[in-house]
């Protein structure tokens, strides 16, 4: 791949996608986008593709990419009954296909994996159906791999936060609770999370994508764990606001983090660039900035 490759994203709408395409504008020659959203997207340097099924098999091979990132993902901490088709179509069906383009031109593929699947640092142990589906589409992706010749590469994620984030998460949830006095029901606060800056897992997406003689499967992640207390304390700081935390409240969820789950290789050539303080810095000002925006227009 001694030229600028072509690049192909699915999930480029997402809050970590949002992040990728710019990094990829001096990256790749081409960049095509698989969306249904593409009022979200209008620019003459993006291709689209809304397909779906075996025309987005054709559709991908007809674009021809160099590399794929598979970013698509349908999440949910846990399940009803009725959201079984929707997990399984986005997390695997859909993904699926998209495999079969790549392997059709014989593209690269990189694939984002979660911590969840791997309670305790084992080499598999699902939190949720989620993990369960994102699982199942690691193991297609290995007779890809093994079987088609298609070259895959996987990256595992822990937790993500930054601006603009919609998916009400941890930390947009505890900036909206300093911001409005409103208290907030939480568990009991002493399990782990692994929170690293979207722009950091952004960088370590398009690094693992796109560098040469990296291992085949890598992790990215903070490496800096902390309990939820701990981040509700470093949020007080950064905002000067107490937040009401009625700790206790919630139930637990089964398999969270209670110790720090170790598992894979760091991603080499990657570190993370901004600091847990300097994030929420950022989201923090996005917050105040709303807010103040919002004021001058009643």
């Amino acid at each position: 791949m001694s030229s600028a490759p072509r690049i192909l994203v699915t999930g480029s709408t997402g809050f970590i996608g949002r992040a990728v395409l710019p990094l990829l504008a001096n990256q790749a020659s081409e960049i095509a986008v698989v969306t249904r959203s593409s009022s979200a997207l209008e620019s003459s340097a993006l291709t689209l593709i809304d397909a779906e099924g075996p025309v987005l098999v054709e559709r991908i091979a007809s674009f021809a990419p160099d590399v794929v990132i598979h970013l698509a993902t349908h999440f949910l901490a846990s399940h009803e009954v009725a959201d079984i088709p929707a997990l399984v179509r986005s997390n695997v069906e859909f993904g699926t296909f998209v495999l079969e383009g790549a392997a059709a031109c014989s593209a690269r593929f990189l694939n984002v994996n979660s911590a969840w699947q791997h309670v305790g640092g084992a080499e598999y142990a699902p939190v949720s159906l989620y993990a369960a589906t994102k699982q199942a589409f690691f193991d297609i992706s290995t007779y890809y791999s093994q079987v088609r010749g298609l070259d895959v590469r996987d990256v595992t994620l822990f937790d993500s936060y930054g601006p603009s984030d919609t998916r009400m998460k941890l930390v947009p949830l505890l900036l909206a609770a300093a911001k409005s006095g409103s208290p907030l029901d939480m568990s009991d606060g002493q399990h782990l999370i692994d929170l690293t800056y979207v722009d950091d897992v952004a960088a370590g997406i398009v690094h693992a994508a796109l560098a040469t003689d990296l291992p085949a499967s890598t992790v990215v992640r903070s490496w800096n764990p902390m309990t939820i207390r701990e981040v509700v304390t470093h949020v007080e700081s950064v905002t000067g606001a107490s937040i009401a935390v009625n700790w206790g409240v919630r139930p637990t969820r089964p398999r969270e983090m209670r110790t720090d789950w170790v598992f894979g290789t760091a991603l080499p050539g990657w570190r993370p660039a901004v600091s847990f303080d300097e994030g929420l810095a950022r989201c923090w000002r996005e917050v105040c900035d709303a807010s103040s925006a919002n004021s001058d227009n009643t």
